[in-house]
């Protein structure tokens, strides 16, 4: 299984990938929404994508409406340290799975192989 993560916090975005490669999945970083976005337009669309609600422009939520409209299946699981209940809202019309920040490898694995 191929996951892309997208975080613009370099660290985070390793330690993801970190977790993941070690639950046996193959991981592409990208450090902003608009190159994951790119990349899944052009086809490489990858199982599942795992995205930080919390980054410049284009921010997590903006991310995930491009992501619908290029490819509107692809699974898509949303990290955050803190979340408004309007965030819950659109994250759950737009089927994202959420998981807060910090969080375990078990849990983000649990929730990628659910999805």
């Amino acid at each position: 299984m191929r996951a892309a993560v997208v975080d613009d916090d370099r660290a985070d975005a390793a330690l993801v990938r970190i977790e993941l490669e070690d639950a046996g999945w193959e991981v592409d970083v990208y450090l902003s929404g608009a190159a994951l976005v790119d990349a899944v337009r052009r086809g490489l669309c990858p199982d599942v994508a795992v995205v930080d609600l919390v980054m410049p422009p284009p921010d997590g939520p903006t991310t995930i409406r491009l992501l619908r409209d290029a490819a509107a299946s692809l699974p898509v699981v949303a990290l955050t340290g803190m979340v408004r209940d309007s965030a819950r809202v659109m994250l759950g019309d737009l089927g994202v799975a959420l998981l807060r920040k910090p969080l375990t490898a078990q849990a983000l694995v649990a929730a990628l192989e659910a999805l």
